[in-house]
């Protein structure tokens, strides 16, 4: 690829006569980005080195980053061979000896070089990622037939690039010479400033000639035009130029973006560079082009050096917004790494292609593709071989229906031409729900799903919808496992799908099971007689192994809900005015695939006839009078009759057996009376209580008289009863 970014004028000294001349004019040479000049001389130079005649490594290395950055790479790499046996080359070194040796297409001895530079620095990402994938270069040529590539026949092998469809024209770069005016020469590789040229279909509808796009400024043409980015949307053209800059001493061309509206009548066979405008992010510090535009044309995406990148050169985005483009934003690490990317352009689906030595290829630049999902890019694919190969290839573009591109590429011979292809890149979908492993396969909505890739070792992690769905697009020639998870849930086995050696596009269905941790528990409480729902009862419910306490109150229905983990028991007591309390216990001890309890429990209602006893109303031995703990037992019971005042209650007062019968029968009157007193303070209604005493008639235990017997069993026999008369 014959396109930089930064061109310098110089000059320099002729008439080298001695080797420390030859060297400074060498040098010279290089710092002037002339790189293809200064190569032979520093190999003259290196030859000496090399002989054992000098100990010059120096000039060695700077000829083999001449040859390499100049593309005579069968010379880099004869001389980054030496350096490297003789454990010479740095890390820059060996980076750019894998380089040269991969676009030689000798894979085998750059995979060893890679071996060596993480051994050097075990945290290479660069050279790490081609060392998990040993059979890459194997398996990007896997679905070649799916290509058929064929050269343009207007491209002429002059330095031709950056393809770009306008209606039915083809607009691209070019460095071929043209005779009507005299070309500036930039020094890097010995070719001339670009312009842009427009290819015509005639009425067969083939691209049999080109000619050239003129910008006119004073009557000249502007000696470095294109590539171009055309929004039909917006009716704009955007065009890469030159700037003026600084380079030290020397005078540098940066290259910076300029628009345009279309005039229909004249674009794109001529522009008047007075009703251009520039980009506002343009900078004489630092480069900005290779633009294109998102299909609505508001998103420019486009490339730059500017400080703040991850690596030479990164791809961003500036969006229209209000007439105004918006600051500059990397497009990140998934897209952009420490080496170039370049060439960006948007198909009408919104993927993003573009050009990187920074993501695994086959050599030099390869064409890759992200592909565009919910707002955001993808992880690059490599669109595989023959369109990529160990030369340049770079700046494609599609038509509207995606199923023609034009590319570029330096192959066979290091000028780039331009090439047509069938465009078919297979997609690989993932279609999944996540469902709980229940009867029902209920799905589970905002789940996390967790994708990884097993062949480069990345993981994504996605997030079902409102259904429990999800969709993910895969990579070709890659194996997967896709797991998920979710809080108080279990997964099971993990999904395996491969897309390795697959030619066509293919959507893999999965469904991914969760087994609930927890279940969903029903409690129901009803009437015992009825079977009708009890609405407003109180209860208390216990979780045995943690002693924790939870109230509820039931609802319309009769019930409450609460989540629970599997095998837990737990024991309840329930409060119902008109009803006696209820108590029951349950587990959650179910089978894996069944996820929800349901328990009832019933009360029994209060009917006339019931007896309740109160067994802590003390009374002091011979007394009638309520000791203080026999209030709290009291006021429980003033509770209840308050829920109740359709009820009408004896209290009974039973006595032990020490005594005569009739004092006895006296005392546990008046203690049933010292009750019914209390309540009535508490406010319960006179006309709802009745005082008895029993004496010591009805004796719980065998302490009648003359058995001995402890005073807690004589305790036992002084007790309060409680019995309904009278329901209204």
């Amino acid at each position: 690829m014959r396109i930089f970014l930064s061109i310098i004028f110089f000059g320099c000294t002729i008439g080298i006569s001695a080797q420390g001349l030859k060297k400074k004019m060498a040098d010279e040479y290089f710092n002037a980005f002339a790189y293809e000049a200064a190569a032979p001389i520093y190999n003259d130079l290196g030859n000496k080195t090399i002989k054992g005649k000098s100990q010059d490594w120096d000039v060695v290395k700077k000829a083999a980053l001449s040859y390499y950055l100049s593309q005579n790479y069968k010379q880099a790499a004869k001389l980054y061979q030496i350096l490297f046996d003789k454990n010479l080359t740095t890390a820059e070194d060996n980076h750019n000896f894998v380089e040269t040796l991969r676009t030689l297409g000798n894979y085998e001895a750059a995979y060893k070089v890679m071996q060596a530079i993480v051994a050097q620095n075990p945290g290479d990402t660069w050279a790490n990622q081609y060392l998990k994938q040993p059979n890459y270069h194997t398996e990007l040529k896997l679905d070649s037939a799916s290509f058929k590539i064929k050269k343009l026949p207007f491209s002429k092998g002059l330095g031709d690039f950056a393809p770009m469809i306008y209606k039915d024209n083809i607009l691209f770069t070019s460095y071929r010479h043209n005779q009507a005016f005299v070309n500036r020469v930039f020094g890097w590789d010995q070719t001339f400033f670009v312009n842009t040229y427009v290819a015509q279909p005639n009425k067969k509808g083939e691209y049999k000639s080109a000619k050239m796009v003129k910008i006119s400024v004073d009557k000249e043409l502007v000696p470095h035009d294109g590539p171009y980015a055309i929004s039909e949307a917006n009716n704009l053209a955007m065009v890469t130029m030159n700037i003026p800059g600084k380079y030290g001493k020397n005078e540098i061309i940066r290259l910076g973006l300029y628009y345009v509206t279309i005039d229909a009548n004249t674009f794109p066979n001529k522009i008047n560079k007075k009703e251009i405008k520039p980009f506002p992010y343009n900078n004489s510090s630092y480069n900005v082009g290779h633009a294109c535009f998102s299909a609505d044309g508001n998103t420019l995406y486009f490339v730059s050096d500017m400080p703040g990148g991850y690596g030479k050169l990164d791809i961003y985005k500036s969006t229209l917004m209000n007439g105004s483009w918006s600051q500059p934003e990397n497009l990140g690490a998934k897209i952009n790494t420490a080496y170039d990317e370049m060439f960006p352009s948007i198909s009408h689906d919104g993927d993003l292609f573009f050009a990187s030595k920074g993501h695994v290829g086959l050599g030099g630049l390869d064409i890759f593709i992200a592909r565009h999902s919910a707002g955001s890019f993808g992880d690059p694919e490599n669109i595989g071989y023959p369109v990529n190969t160990s030369f340049d290839d770079f700046a494609i573009t599609l038509n509207k229906e995606g199923n023609t591109a034009y590319f570029s590429s330096n192959r066979g011979d290091f000028y780039d031409r331009i090439y047509e292809t069938n465009m078919y890149v297979p997609e690989f979908i993932l279609n999944g729900i996540v469902t709980q492993n229940n009867t029902e396969k209920t799905p589970l909505p905002f789940t996390e799903v967790i994708i990884k890739n097993l062949t480069n070792g990345s993981e994504e992690k996605i997030v079902t919808d409102s259904l429990g769905k999800f969709e993910h697009k895969l990579k070709k020639n890659s194996s997967y496992e896709v797991i998920t998870s979710k809080e108080d849930y279990e997964f099971g086995e993990s999904y395996k799908v491969s897309t390795q050696g697959k030619l066509k596009s293919e959507n893999f269905d999965v469904n991914l099971e969760l087994k609930a941790m927890k279940v969903n528990v029903t409690v129901k409480i009803v009437d015992k007689d009825s079977k009708l729902p009890m609405v407003g009862a109180k209860v208390k419910m216990k979780d045995e192994l943690t002693g924790i306490v939870e109230e509820y109150i039931t609802d319309a229905n009769g019930t409450f809900n609460f989540s629970s983990f599997r095998k837990k028991n737990y024991s309840l007591t329930s409060h119902f005015h008109s009803h006696k309390d209820g108590s029951g216990s349950f587990d959650t001890k179910i089978p894996a695939d069944v996820s929800e309890v349901n328990v009832t429990f019933e009360m029994e209602p209060i009917k006339k006839g019931d007896v309740f006893v109160f067994n802590h109303i003390y009374f002091d031995y011979n007394k009638a009078s309520l000791r203080n703990e026999s209030t709290e037992e009291l006021d429980k019971l003033a509770g209840f009759l308050m829920e109740n005042l359709n009820i009408k209650v004896e209290l009974s007062a039973h006595t032990d057996s020490r005594g005569t019968a009739n004092d006895n029968l006296r005392l546990s009157q008046k203690r049933a009376q010292s009750c019914v007193n209390y309540l009535v303070k508490k406010g319960i209604p006179k006309e709802n209580l009745v005082a008895k005493g029993e004496g010591e008639s009805k004796l719980v235990n065998h302490c009648v008289n003359g058995v001995e017997c402890t005073e807690e069993e004589h305790q036992a026999n002084r007790r309060t009863e409680i019995k309904v008369l009278l329901v209204k």
